[in-house]
């Protein structure tokens, strides 16, 4: 009897692993598939964000309003040094003089600081790009999908997604193209960047996407 009860107890045992190991075959053959392909790209941009390219973007996206409240008061204050220098022509007055040269000063101060004002930004953004990334330019890679875009820092390994509800603004410069995303975060796209389909293509896939 005891022969037997061994000789059952061995066959179950073999039974029992038989089922475990086609329980882990069939596991191994559900894991081993091959993943769903992802979601193809319509567009693919290449940016190299440099100094430059910053420069050319703030250009575009200053407020119009501080421009010309500089040409305004540069303009209001050539036409105070005009009137002052008839006042001295007209009285001999010394002060009209010492005042017609006082604006001259503060005239060139402001035609100066308005020229010079694009290096100094161009220094600036060239010294921090050094100093926190270490490289002179940054490269991003754009891609734009059916519903959403993502864009990956290289430098960085920084990534972002967004669906393009979240856009609200699209404008363009000379290389780039600028999505605006919130109040301080836009998309740059170099319009010579795209891999994946063409420039003029991707305006009208955007503003389709953007309800414009």
């Amino acid at each position: 009897m005891d022969k037997e009860k061994d000789l059952i107890s061995t066959e179950e045992t073999s039974l029992e692993a038989t089922d475990n190991e086609e329980k882990n075959n069939d596991v191994s053959e559900i894991t081993e598939q091959p993943a769903e392909p992802l979601e193809p790209a319509r567009f693919v941009a290449k940016t190299t964000l440099n100094a430059q390219m910053q420069l050319e973007a703030s250009k575009q996206l200053a407020p119009k309003f501080g421009m010309v409240t500089s040409i305004i008061g540069i303009g209001l204050m050539v036409v105070l040094l005009g009137i002052t220098v008839w006042q001295y022509f007209t009285t001999k007055a010394n002060d009209r003089l010492l005042m017609a040269g006082v604006l001259v000063l503060v005239i060139a101060f402001l035609i100066y600081s308005r020229l010079s004002a694009p290096k100094k930004a161009l220094k600036g953004w060239e010294t921090k790009l050094r100093r926190t990334y270490g490289t002179d330019a940054l490269h991003l890679t754009t891609e734009f999908f059916e519903h959403s875009l993502a864009q990956s820092v290289e430098e960085i390994d920084d990534f972002i997604v967004e669906g393009y509800s979240k856009l609200s603004e699209l404008r363009e410069t000379e290389h780039l193209l600028l999505l605006r995303c919130s109040a301080k975060q836009w998309f740059f796209i170099e319009k010579t960047g795209f891999t994946t389909g063409s420039v003029d293509d991707f305006r009208e896939f955007i503003r389709t996407r953007m309800g414009r």
